[in-house]
């Protein structure tokens, strides 16, 4: 507490030992640590809102034990204080959305994009005689964002091919994904349950893409809130129905579009080509810590609606295996009108 006792002649014993005594019960790590109120916020989040009580309590203890033991004491910047603590929750559990990161002027969620961050969707044109090509870098819950995927898809319904490039895809919300698949899948079809951990302020409540009749509610487990994500085909335009569909992935596809490759594999309806995915298949929402600092705290997850598998930490496999740089070649080569998704 910044206190400075000194034993003089002229001071009693029993006031000396009184002082000392104080000094000692009080905390002096957790003052000690620069940033103890934001780790301590931290610990209180996740304990909170973690998609698992008894993971999120782990967390939280484990990093009031590294505070206590003054593993904090001496980080004073912002960014090493977010990349360690960071590196901490991974170490007792790995989670591809857990993290800390100095809050950003102009931050990224399910609705928007970050103005540093490169357009959502990166190209869309057609790439040869009937092959239509899209990618994304991001598919935000952005009106915009999504009229002009839905756009894209009715201007290329003639196409015999559609390859979707998500090699640097890192996710986003439902708008995107339904917007694709519903001029893919020729029946309605629920395709993928969301649980989530109850009594956590949902981020998402007022996201047009994230209502019925796209998302609704269904029956779950005790301690979770499910919801079912149900493709339902677009009404007046039905050419794509019997169109192949190519799907590229690498390591750094993640969270949401991963989900598109889970239900594109699942249901045959395309061939993912690439690399593994990222295994990120948590989701959730940044929330400040004070101090300059927010993390990512996931409060749910995403299951397939047919098998209950997720994909966190695993990813999914691709159908056809090929460095993330051949995957596109790969796609040419099989849409080739001789080609085949078989061969």
């Amino acid at each position: 507490m910044g206190w400075d006792i000194r034993a003089t002649a002229a001071c009693a014993a029993a006031m000396s030992l009184a002082l000392v005594s104080r000094a000692s019960a009080a905390p002096p790590t957790a003052l000690a640590a620069p940033f103890a109120p934001a780790i301590e916020t931290l610990a209180d989040k996740l304990l909170a809102n973690y998609l698992f009580p008894e993971v999120g309590r782990q967390y939280a203890e484990t990093l009031r034990r590294r505070l206590a033991a003054g593993d904090y004491d001496h980080t004073a910047d912002a960014q090493q204080i977010a990349a360690q603590l960071t590196a901490d929750l991974q170490a007792i559990r790995k989670d591809g959305h857990l993290r800390v990161r100095v809050v950003d002027a102009a931050p990224s969620s399910a609705t928007r994009a970050s103005a540093s961050a490169p357009p959502p969707v990166t190209d869309a044109k057609w790439l040869a005689p009937g092959v239509a090509y899209i990618a994304f870098s991001l598919m935000p819950d952005d009106p915009q964002v999504v009229s002009a995927v839905e756009r894209f898809m009715r201007e290329h319904a003639s196409a015999r091919v559609v390859i979707i490039d998500a090699r640097q895809n890192h996710g986003g919300g439902e708008g995107v994904p339904n917007a694709i698949f519903k001029y893919l899948f020729a029946k309605p079809r629920v395709l993928t349950y969301f649980d989530e951990r109850t009594g956590v302020e949902d981020d998402t409540t007022d996201d047009p893409y994230e209502q019925p009749p796209v998302i609704t509610k269904a029956p779950g487990p005790a301690g979770v809130s499910r919801s079912r994500f149900t493709v339902t085909p677009d009404a007046s335009e039905h050419r794509l129905f019997r169109a192949k569909v190519f799907y590229l992935t690498s390591a750094k596809t993640a969270s949401a579009a991963e989900q598109m490759a889970q239900t594109l594999k699942r249901t045959h309806r395309g061939l993912i080509i690439g690399e593994r995915t990222a295994g990120a298949g948590h989701f959730g929402f940044f929330v400040p810590i004070g101090q300059g600092l927010e993390a990512f705290i996931p409060w749910g997850r995403v299951l397939d609606a047919a098998t209950g598998d997720d994909y966190e930490g695993r990813g999914v496999a691709p159908d056809v295996v090929v460095p993330a740089d051949r995957a596109l070649d790969e796609a040419l080569r099989r849409a080739a009108p001789r080609g085949g998704s078989g061969d």
